[in-house]
């Protein structure tokens, strides 16, 4: 019944219209007084919920001499009724579309949870490089020292990645060395500068590439956001190549 219950409110039907519906399929053609016995609704309840059904096609209602008799059409309607709504939905489709790109872009954020979370992002930067364009990061890469196996992938991965990687990191011993590491890889694409000295330092991780920004929290609890916005994104590349050009 959790199974069915579950089907009939997917097609819209709320919990009183699901228990009458199911109480006519069991019952086959009878009263509105047994069907409320069976239901469990009340009578007054009853004949409100086999109007509406009736109007969706999923009861019949028959008239005698005496009373109405009530019916459950075959759960094939259903699906009858399914597929005339698909029909109906694909014929409005472009119109529905066209409101749709007419409106002004939204921003959309992502969070991703854990050490999984951090690497599953790296992992689409690195797709993006591969493609031959540009990434930006600025901030601050502890969590390279946590987890040197990130740190031995990245470099392995950005060897010889065709696209350009500009980075902006905090100027401590940590970060001299790093840039020491990426300047091993030779890759002329990937260039790393230490923030001037007396600026205060970054404490988490950014990126932008594409249309996201990228907000990775690493110090206690690993969680990455990102947010999809062509113009926030061109935003903060404009603010990085400020940072960028006044080192």
């Amino acid at each position: 019944m959790e199974e069915i219950d579950r089907l009939l409110k997917l097609f819209g039907l709320n919990e009183k219209e699901i228990k009458v519906y199911v109480a006519c399929l069991q019952l086959g053609q009878n009263s509105a007084y047994n069907i409320a016995e069976k239901s469990g609704v009340k009578r007054a309840t009853t004949y409100l919920v086999l109007r509406e059904l009736v109007k969706k096609s999923l009861v019949t209602a028959h008239i005698t001499s005496k009373s109405y008799l009530y019916s459950a059409s075959s759960p094939q309607n259903l699906v009858s009724q399914l597929e005339h709504r698909k029909k109906e939905i694909e014929q409005s489709l472009p119109s529905l579309m066209a409101l749709y790109n007419s409106q002004p872009e939204k921003p959309s954020i992502e969070i991703f949870e854990g050490l999984e979370g951090v690497k599953q992002i790296y992992e689409e930067i690195i797709a993006f490089l591969q493609k031959g364009e540009e990434i930006i990061f600025y901030g601050d890469l502890t969590h390279f020292k946590d987890h040197p196996a990130l740190l031995k992938t990245w470099l392995k991965e950005t060897k010889s990645a065709s696209g350009t990687i500009r980075e902006l990191v905090n100027r401590d011993e940590m970060h001299t060395k790093y840039k020491d590491e990426v300047g091993q890889n030779q890759n002329p694409r990937h260039e790393v500068k230490l923030l001037s000295a007396g600026t205060r330092s970054f404490l988490n991780d950014n990126a932008v590439f594409s249309d996201k920004l990228v907000i990775f929290s690493t110090r206690k609890h690993f969680f990455v956001t990102v947010i999809k916005s062509k113009e926030i994104a061109s935003s903060y590349r404009a603010i990085f190549d400020l940072a960028w050009n006044s080192q």
